[in-house]
């Protein structure tokens, strides 16, 4: 231009280059990542000043050999740090992937990461935990606290004791990740509290497996089973099962169905199926637990239940009342031998107060308890040992208890009512009158939909039993409904086949 000794200058250094003809001249060397503006100064008029803008020199990525190795990295930040890295997948097939298998960070209102889908800063976020929890109040430094969590899959920590797991998974639509972190000057990683970062960043060149998972309910025995079914393998290689949280593992797994557990009612499963040749090739899932709670019967009957124990058994009933009254467990007859037992809890599980625990002397017809408590909750647990039970012939009469609202005794239960069982039925009904009921009875089954399928008159006295055979009905459930002239019985029965 008209200036003869133009001066060049950068923000980046205190220095000034002066230049007396055109040409190119070469600037730095300069940190990658470090922003730079460039000023052409003209002395006489700075209004013939020439401006570049900020200019950003990418960091160099690290090489992604695809297919080939897993670069595996840790960082610990540390306070009012910055810091940025990059990758780059060599090759064209395959896709580029970052995983974090641990790592602590702050809220976003004080730390904060990013991951962008391409070479640098400019290109969109794939993830970052800005995005976790939203601005409190419309200030945009007002993100909730508790968005401090563990980047690492679920069950991950080692010494952080938050909750939150972000599960950081991403992949690049190109050939490019970038990653890049700042933080505040208080809370840190080292403080003790915080787990160190640790990250791999690979090439995905297999497929992925594909399988889905299933909770199998045991309410008798207060577990539950977690079901892998794998529906495709994704190659020759066999797969490995993992179940993080219980600690288990199943290997060479193909496709099938792969059980795990049982477990313990509301404890959680964390489950992975992973490749075993390529171990970033896997699948994982959500949290998974079955709660205590679904094991609840709610109800206001006049249910009937029985049950053969065997031996070595421990199997749990929970009832609950439908209305605002206690609710009764009532035996119609059972046998227990010396060293068998029934405890009752006066509530929904075992630590709730004993109302009692024992066998009735072997003979617990005739025995009955009312619940005592706000939740009108009752639990029944059948205990038994390995000399001898009702499954190996050794007892002859099973257990077969009623539970009903409200705080009634056996005698009324007995005296007012009617029992069906076995409830399920594979097809003969057993029916049992209360010693008070009385006249000619009509005997009707109706499906769920209220339709009629079964309708006979009974020939019975009080006190005395009928068998109904319901063999021509299809599985599912039952209204069973005995009718006097002056009273209609309704009970629930399920047909199994």
């Amino acid at each position: 231009g008209t200036d003869p000794e133009a001066g060049i200058i950068t923000t980046a250094t205190q220095d000034t280059l002066y230049v007396t003809e055109a040409g190119t001249i070469q600037l730095g060397p300069f940190v990658s990542g470090t922003e730079v503006d460039v000023t052409i100064l003209n002395d006489a008029n700075s209004l013939c000043n020439v401006y570049s803008g900020t200019i950003v020199n990418p960091l160099c990525p690290e090489p992604v050999e695809c297919p080939g190795d897993a670069i595996m990295e840790t960082y610990c930040y540390t306070a009012s740090d910055s810091r940025a890295w990059a990758y780059e997948l060599q090759g064209t097939t395959g896709t580029l992937r970052l995983t974090f298998d641990r790592g602590t960070i702050e809220s976003a209102a004080y730390d904060r990461i990013y991951i962008f889908d391409g070479p640098d800063n400019t290109f969109p976020i794939l993830w970052s935990n800005d995005d976790l929890y939203p601005a409190v109040g419309g200030d945009p430094t007002g993100f909730d606290q508790q968005a401090t969590g563990n980047l690492g899959p679920e069950g991950s920590a080692i010494l952080s004791a938050i909750g939150n797991y972000f599960s950081v998974d991403v992949s690049a639509s190109g050939q490019n990740l970038y990653m890049e972190m700042t933080s505040d000057g208080s809370v840190q990683c080292g403080n003790g509290t915080y787990d160190e970062w640790e990250w791999q960043v690979y090439c995905i060149n297999c497929t992925t497996p594909q399988a889905t998972v299933n909770i199998v309910e045991d309410c008798f025995q207060r577990q539950y089973s977690a079901e892998v079914i794998v529906t495709d393998a994704g190659g020759d290689a066999g797969l490995m099962l993992t179940n993080s949280l219980q600690g288990d593992t199943i290997m060479d797994a193909m496709v099938g169905v792969y059980t795990f557990g049982p477990y313990s009612v509301d404890s959680l499963s964390y489950l992975q199926v992973t490749n075993q040749d390529y171990v970033q090739c896997r699948q994982t899932f959500d949290t998974l637990t079955f709660a205590s709670d679904s094991c609840v019967i709610v109800s206001c009957g006049s249910d009937n239940y029985d049950h053969c124990y065997m031996n070595d058994e421990d199997r749990w009933y929970t009832y609950q009342a439908a209305e605002d009254y206690p609710i009764t467990i009532g035996f119609l007859q059972g046998q227990m031998l010396t060293g068998d037992r029934i405890v009752l809890y006066n509530g929904r599980d075992g630590n709730a107060p004993v109302l009692y625990t024992g066998n009735n002397g072997g003979n617990l017809t005739g025995f009955a308890l009312n619940s005592a408590n706000l939740t009108n909750t009752i639990t029944l647990r059948i205990q038994s040992n390995d000399a001898g039970s009702c499954e190996d012939g050794q007892v002859l009469n099973e257990l077969r208890w009623a539970v009903q609202c409200g705080a009634v005794g056996l005698e009324e239960i007995n005296s007012n009512g009617f029992a069906v069982y076995p409830n399920p039925t594979e097809g003969l009904l057993r029916i049992e009158l209360g010693t008070k009921v009385t006249g000619a009875l009509q005997f009707r089954v109706m499906d769920m939909s209220g339709r009629t399928v079964l309708d006979q008159p009974l020939m019975m006295n009080g006190g005395s039993t009928n068998v109904v055979d319901m063999g021509g009905l299809q599985s599912g459930q039952y209204l069973v409904q005995l009718i006097t002239p002056d009273r209609v019985m309704t009970e629930r029965v399920q047909v199994v086949r």
